[in-house]
């Protein structure tokens, strides 16, 4: 069977990579389309750069299951193995977790104030920082984090935030990595006057038209095969993973592609049947001739409300960065030119 491979990303690993081996002085926020291979791509940073000085605390909220202040306790926090507070090997073979005794994370799991979790915190940064070592923190899809409140009421967020600033802008003590596909999200801390002077953004896309093709190449399909996958489906590695595993097990590269367009018409057709979402095609009729399009130049024809919601439902991908907008993928971009044509039936 055919799988994905970590493919061509050199760009966006030089870039890390550089990134990690300068001066903690900064967030770094890592963002994209959902699927773009974010997290695929931190991985084989990880993997990479493990073994040169460097210590990796990864943490994924896709899966955490964080519901209140005690939760998020329990997730950033693990009962160390050795019984010393000393990290510990954590989700694979690349990855550590703070670790804690037994005795103090029953202490912080009574704890009113986050202080005592960022004590940990510091304790093990500082702990790798003896060992002649740097440590980075990386966190998959912090936003999951976003309706968590302390119990005074305060957005659990913005503690985060301000610790994260201070062991980076202000200490230089450890590099943090925040890796998002909520651009929504991103805006928001794009507009933050306070995080926007201490973070940097970097996006992260799905695969280019020749890194696309290449690939596929390189899997056996014909150069003409190739160019109706960039054209039908364009560069989102799952997608593409799927279709090499259908393939594989005998069935037509032509029959996947059309399958893949009729689910996501009949995706944004029943969307549209939603009463609520009806006057969202008039955003959509802007892709009708252009792949991308500019919030700021066609601000006129767009209701901020109906491009929060085509956001938030994972149709059109938001750059806050630069005012663009797009269809989440070019399988989605083909499905929203399929729709416009039924909508003027």
């Amino acid at each position: 069977m055919k799988q994905l491979k970590f493919i061509d990303r050199d760009e966006e690993l030089k870039f890390l990579k550089n990134y990690f081996n300068s001066v903690p002085n900064a967030l770094l926020f890592v963002f994209g389309p959902k699927s773009s291979g974010k997290s695929t791509l931190i991985m084989e940073v990880i993997k990479d750069m493990q073994n040169k000085d460097f210590v990796f605390f990864y943490y994924d909220l896709r899966t955490s299951g964080i519901s209140n202040y005690y939760d998020f306790v329990d997730f950033f926090t693990k009962e160390s193995k050795s019984g010393t507070a000393k990290y510990d090997i954590g989700l694979n073979l690349y990855v550590f977790k703070f670790g804690v005794t037994k005795e103090k994370k029953n202490e912080l799991k009574s704890a009113k104030k986050l202080n005592d979790v960022f004590d940990l915190f510091f304790d093990e940064i500082n702990q790798v920082k003896k060992d002649g070592k740097t440590p980075v923190i990386i966190i998959d899809e912090l936003q999951m984090l976003r309706e968590i409140y302390t119990n005074g009421g305060r957005a659990l967020l913005e503690y985060l935030f301000n610790f994260f600033v201070t062991i980076t802008k202000v200490k230089h003590l450890a590099h943090v990595l925040v890796s998002t596909s909520d651009s929504l999200f991103i805006e928001e801390i794009y507009n933050n006057s306070s995080l926007k002077k201490t973070s940097e953004f970097y996006l992260v896309d799905m695969f280019d038209e020749k890194t696309t093709t290449n690939w596929m190449k390189e899997e056996g399909f014909s150069d003409k095969e190739s160019k109706k996958i960039w054209d039908e489906i364009g560069g989102e590695p799952w997608y593409l993973q799927e279709l090499l595993k259908e393939t594989s097990n005998g069935k037509c590269v032509t029959d996947i592609i059309q399958d893949r367009i009729n689910e996501s018409v009949i995706f944004l057709y029943s969307y549209f049947l939603n009463k609520r979402n009806r006057k969202a095609i008039n955003i959509l009729k802007l892709f009708r001739r252009s792949d991308i399009i500019s919030v700021k130049e066609d601000s006129d024809k767009i209701d901020s409300n109906l491009l929060t919601q085509l956001v938030q439902d994972e149709v059109l991908f938001y750059n806050p960065i630069n005012g663009i907008i797009k269809p989440q993928s070019r399988l989605m971009l083909k499905a929203i030119r399929e729709i416009i044509k039924i909508h003027k039936k």
